[in-house]
């Protein structure tokens, strides 16, 4: 797997970055992996690591479960900066309390799965039949 990071997080504002080291920080010290923007939507793996893994989060945990994951199972995943250039529309709702409470619910209740996560085995149909 390669999971992007930014390399200038300068432009989101000081409250965004303080909220993202935070984040990524408590992520490397509950797994025992640091990940520079664990969040950053830059991901590319070959098909079987997302086969391999189930997916439970229903939020913003779920870039967190993905890459965990899949370094729990095995996976190799090598981390590359890239240039970020802001959105241009709209606005992230990353920081929100909402958005940030179901985020901690959800790594409470995935905690031990995300630790410790059974290999997905598919059949015919996950393996691209109908």
């Amino acid at each position: 797997m390669i999971a992007g990071y930014r390399l200038d997080r300068t432009t989101e504002g000081w409250l965004r970055t303080v909220y993202s080291y935070l984040y990524n920080f408590l992520i490397g010290v509950l797994f025992g992996w640091p990940h520079r923007d664990i969040n950053f939507s830059f991901k590319l793996m070959r098909r079987e690591v997302i086969e391999a893994i189930e997916l439970r989060s229903e939020g913003s945990l779920i870039d967190a479960e993905l890459v965990v994951k899949a370094k729990n199972l095995g996976f190799v995943i090598q981390q590359i900066g890239l240039d970020y250039f802001p959105r241009s529309r709209g606005r992230s709702t990353l920081s929100s309390p909402a958005v940030i409470f179901k985020m901690l619910a959800e790594m409470v209740e995935l905690f031990g799965d995300m630790h410790h996560p059974r290999r997905r085995v598919l059949g015919r149909q996950g393996a691209g039949g109908a």
